[in-house]
């Protein structure tokens, strides 16, 4: 099996649009002054991400360094012990890399956005610092901190279970008095104002507030924004070094050999496919289980810098083969996968289809096992000169009137179509027919004329270009969530209207007709809730 997985290996990593393995595992070797048998195949492509890619590659060298010696010391005094404290504490380890992950996804999306000062230390820099410290940081210092309890007293932490210990400041405050003193350089006082709502944003800069040890007397401090911006590269850098001490012990003391693989439960399995996965271009967001009919083992990936279709079938087949050769036990594989410009895709597999492309490798045999048996979705890569960010980003103007406002516009354009989607909401619970078609009037005239952006992941129809349709649903304001519903028993519900600029475009159906009083109102196909119209009708009669 170990043969076969390094040759799908390798034929994964070529695939991917990956650097050459042989000068990756070169590089990896002299970077890092490993062994090349040291180096095993599922810690290269998170290895590669802490030479090659930002902000990986500006990880602490003073953690990196003190995290292994500190490891290495204690797996000196006793290797068995030292491997049956991994083996319990393994979870804490995935769980600060899968999190370190996701704050990677949050750092690339909006690092460089130039958001005005105080936005961003609010949508970005509280946020992140946070997870940083209480999550990533956090489970890192738990992984560590347990191996010392095995192998030391624990006269300076009191009544206290290592096991039990999750409170970041006594987490920092252990690993402080074993020695820790760079991994421990973070502000946990900043910690606890964010958390506890101790900070307020004043501008370009943050104000917040602590309790003084030992005086418990409060103390306020100042961070200009960019400090926040320093806080934020110190943590990732600590946590990077961190991660990459642990890796390299781990790879040098051969702690995860054969036995201990053999040994682990699938979930703990599947962590390590992940990294076996991940690479430049490819990362392993999860997997999960088909819950109904055969048992299918699900795996949900990101794509991007390949853009050629059928190299992504080619992509996924290899995928397959490696699934089916660790988790042979299922009855059909499903990969599903996001790519920045274009729809979802996904491909199944059938067990039995998977064991014979495991024992083939023509092209041509293959395609046919695809096209007879396989249930493939591979949709249209579109055009990549497009900034993505901007159509995540885009932002419509606040539009209102007296007693109404516009909320939640959105973007809804197809190919050749260009529409939007809105709500509005009416405070007047007396309003009237005439009215409610008087506010239509002037919300859509605004609406219809809102530049919309390109979307990278399908084709639209964009730009400034006035909008082809127009969809609103109106309702009273309501101080109850999820009164959004388009149905006569909502009484929150008032109308759902659809303006078309022309009769040549394709009308848009609605269903649940029995809810609706059709009336067309110029450019207007409004459905009127029955119930309100009812209502209105009943107030007239009385008045």
């Amino acid at each position: 099996m170990q043969n076969l997985l390094l040759t799908l290996f390798t034929q994964y990593s070529v695939v991917s649009n990956n650097a050459n393995l042989v000068d990756k595992i070169k590089i990896i070797k002299e970077k890092f002054s490993l062994n090349e048998e040291n180096i095993q195949l599922f810690f290269i492509g998170i290895l590669y991400d802490f030479i090659k890619t930002q902000p990986q590659y500006y990880f602490n060298r003073d953690v990196e360094n003190e995290v292994f010696e500190n490891l290495d010391n204690l797996f000196l005094q006793d290797s068995k012990k030292f491997s049956t404290v991994f083996f319990e504490q393994q979870n804490n380890l995935f769980s600060a890399i899968n999190l370190y992950h996701h704050i990677l996804e949050t750092y690339n999306e909006l690092d460089d956005v130039a958001f005005d000062e105080s936005i961003k230390i609010k949508i970005y820099y509280l946020p992140i610092i946070t997870q940083l410290m209480e999550f990533c940081l956090n489970h890192l210092y738990r992984f560590i901190l347990y191996r010392f309890i095995l192998y030391i007293e624990n006269d300076f932490v009191a009544d206290k279970n290592y096991k039990e210990q999750n409170k970041l400041g006594a987490l920092k405050s252990s690993l402080n008095k074993l020695n820790y003193k760079f991994l421990t350089r973070i502000n946990i006082d900043l910690r606890n104002a964010i958390s506890h709502g101790q900070v307020e944003i004043n501008g370009s800069e943050i104000i917040y507030s602590f309790k003084e040890h030992g005086t418990r007397e409060e103390v306020f401090k100042t961070i200009k924004s960019y400090e926040l911006e320093d806080i934020k590269n110190n943590l990732l850098d600590i946590a990077s070094g961190c991660i990459l001490g642990i890796i390299k012990f781990l790879m040098v003391t051969n702690v995860i050999n054969e036995r201990y693989l053999s040994s682990i439960d699938e979930k703990m399995t599947q962590e390590y496919v992940k990294l076996f996965l991940h690479n430049e271009n490819i990362r392993v967001k999860t997997f999960s289980k088909g819950i109904i009919g055969t048992t299918q083992l699900n795996i949900h990936i990101d794509i991007k810098n390949i853009n050629d279709k059928n190299q992504i079938i080619h992509l996924l087949v290899l995928i397959g083969k490696i699934l089916y050769i660790v988790f042979p036990e299922y009855e059909r594989y499903f990969i599903n996968y996001r790519h920045p410009y274009s729809i979802g895709g996904m491909i199944s597999f059938e067990n039995s289809q998977l064991y014979k492309m495991s024992k083939e490798e023509s092209v041509t045999s293959l395609d046919d096992y695809l096209s007879k048996e396989s249930f493939i979705l591979i949709p249209d890569i579109q055009d990549t000169n497009i900034d993505n960010r901007s159509y995540k980003f885009q932002i419509f103007p606040k539009i209102y009137g007296i007693g109404w406002e516009v909320i939640q516009i959105k973007d809804i354009s197809l190919d050749g179509i260009k529409r939007f989607d809105a709500k509005i909401l009416v405070e007047d619970s007396l309003i009237t027919k005439e009215a409610v078609e008087k506010l239509l009037f002037q919300a859509v005239s605004k609406i219809r004329v809102l530049e919309n952006k390109n979307n990278p992941i399908t084709k639209i129809k964009y730009g400034s270009v006035e909008a082809d349709v127009v969809c609103i649903s109106v309702f009273f304001k309501s101080n109850e969530r999820k009164r959004f519903a388009l149905l006569k028993s909502n009484t929150s519900f008032i109308c759902t209207v659809n303006y078309y600029k022309s009769k040549s475009v394709p009308k848009i159906q609605l269903g649940f007709e029995d809810n609706f009083q059709f009336e067309q109102l110029k450019k207007f196909d409004i459905y009127w809730n029955i119930n309100f119209v009812n209502k209105t009708v009943s107030l007239q009669r009385q008045n």
